[in-house]
């Protein structure tokens, strides 16, 4: 049986702040598959960047194991140093070297990794390198003249030169322009899933997460809360805050009221209520793509606002007999109007039950 690209087992990682211990990481386990791309996703503070710091060596953990293609790097055998884990990795700000050219950037790692290589394998290594990231023809120029998104490139290629077991991306398309980033996202993917490199992503983005990932761990407080393919992170949050972090989501209180119906004080909607019983508080979170306006039952409310997108409208509708509000996403054609008394009705079998 091949052993998984990462393993990490009970990770605990503390850091001293105010003279009070400070847990970073608080028991993290996770492992990837051969040629699986995994994301840490949650917000600043969560611990996803100790966590990938950790793997690559950079901090040392205070408890936990964690294996490379089943070596074990840090456990009760010590730790090995980060220059001799099989690894690449792209850190947020690239670390391009702007004193040297594109070429000597991305052979930088052969130079220094204690191996000896004759100038023809170098120059073929790095030749294929570069030619993967489209930067071959660049290969003489200086990193200083590079765009961002060039940089970029050739931090992957540099990453990558050497053939790692285990690729790390920490945040590396924060400092990207809009555009840019989600065309550098369509160019990871691409590449990885060409390469078939093992990869642990690091973000604060649930659109990265989700359009780059095979599978998505979310973090909180130091801790994975949820894991899963995108699409199950998505449809299926276990919790308010993976609901309420990843994408929008609308949550409003509601009451068991039998096999499958919801009911609340705006009107009843149906549900998958499995496990639960008549009279369990609960909360129910839909998106708001996954909504039907001026259905004939549902919930029922008033348009507060109306948000004219292009292709889509964004109308906020305050809900009957409570304080509550959701968002509902609409066609343009539907004719939706600030003051409209409406109803609104959730896709049942996209409507998730959270308690």
């Amino acid at each position: 049986m091949t052993a998984a690209a990462l393993t990490v087992i009970d990770l605990v990682k503390d850091y001293g702040v105010d003279r009070r211990a400070h847990r970073a990481v608080d028991g993290v386990s996770v492992e990837i598959g051969e040629g699986e791309f995994l994301s840490l996703l949650g917000p600043s503070g969560c611990g996803k960047t100790t966590t990938l710091r950790c793997v690559a060596g950079l901090e040392r953990p205070d408890e936990g194991r964690i294996e490379l293609a089943g070596t074990e790097v840090y456990g009760r055998g010590g730790a090995v140093p980060t220059e001799r884990r099989d690894i690449g990795m792209v850190f947020q700000s690239y670390a391009i070297w702007p004193h040297m050219t594109v070429f000597e950037n991305a052979a930088f790692p052969l130079r220094v990794d204690g191996r000896r290589r004759s100038r023809s394998e170098v120059q073929n290594l790095v030749e294929e390198a570069l030619a993967v990231v489209r930067l071959a023809d660049l290969a003489g120029r200086s990193a200083t003249q590079l765009s961002g998104g060039q940089q970029q490139r050739l931090a992957l290629a540099r990453a990558l030169i050497r053939r790692p077991k285990l690729l790390l991306l920490d945040e590396p398309l924060s400092n990207l322009d809009a555009k840019l980033r989600g065309q550098m996202r369509a160019e990871i993917r691409d590449l990885q899933r060409k390469l078939g490199v093992s990869t642990l992503f690091v973000t604060h983005d649930q659109a990265e997460a989700l359009s780059l990932s095979t599978r998505v761990a979310v973090m909180d407080q130091g801790r994975i809360v949820q894991r899963g393919t995108p699409r199950e992170i998505y449809e299926r949050p276990a919790t308010r805050f993976v609901a309420d972090f990843v994408g929008t989501a609308n949550l409003v209180d509601a009451e068991v009221d039998g096999d499958g119906t919801l009911r609340t004080p705006a009107g009843s909607i149906r549900a998958t209520c499995d496990g639960l019983k008549k009279g369990d508080r609960v909360t129910a979170c839909f998106r708001p793509e996954n909504v039907l306006i001026n259905a004939s039952k549902g919930l029922k409310g008033t348009v507060e606002r109306v948000d004219f997108l292009g292709e889509t409208l964004d109308c906020r509708v305050r809900l009957d007999g409570c304080a509550q509000r959701v968002t509902v996403r609409c066609h343009p054609a539907d004719g939706v109007r600030e003051g409209d008394a409406v109803f609104v009705e959730p896709i049942a079998e996209r409507c998730a039950v959270l308690l």
